[in-house]
């Protein structure tokens, strides 16, 4: 009786390697649908939403649908506390930018919350 042994399977290596946001989206569309692809869409232009000013201050943290059918959506950002009193000046720039990038409307409100930084108790 021979063992019966597996054939060795042939590893693709790539010569770059491959950008995150990319295996995420080819990960997630089939499951997101197209509220996943349009969350993939604005990470990936995130910087140029929010601009070279903001883009250390303000970071994405989701696209929040109120049931999974729906057209319209409340993005949610972190911001940092020195920019909080500006978010609602900042709100309507934010919200135009992200649904040009869409290309359609899909941002119907913006919820800005605290950016949550570690805190260490140091003796």
């Amino acid at each position: 009786m021979s063992a019966i042994k597996p054939s060795p399977t042939k590893r693709k290596f790539r010569l770059f390697p491959r950008d995150l946001r990319d295996i995420v989206h080819q990960i997630s569309a089939p499951i997101l649908g197209k509220q996943g692809a349009a969350f993939a869409t604005l990470m990936k232009h995130w910087p140029d939403i929010v601009g070279a000013n903001y883009h250390a201050s303000i970071f994405l943290r989701e696209l929040r649908y109120a049931h999974r059918e729906a057209t319209l959506a409340t993005l949610v950002v972190d911001v940092a506390p020195h920019l909080q009193p500006e978010i609602p000046y900042l709100s309507p720039t934010l919200m135009d930018r992200s649904n040009q990038v869409l290309g359609h409307r899909v941002v119907e409100k913006i919820l800005a919350l605290p950016l949550q930084t570690s805190k260490t108790n140091h003796p």
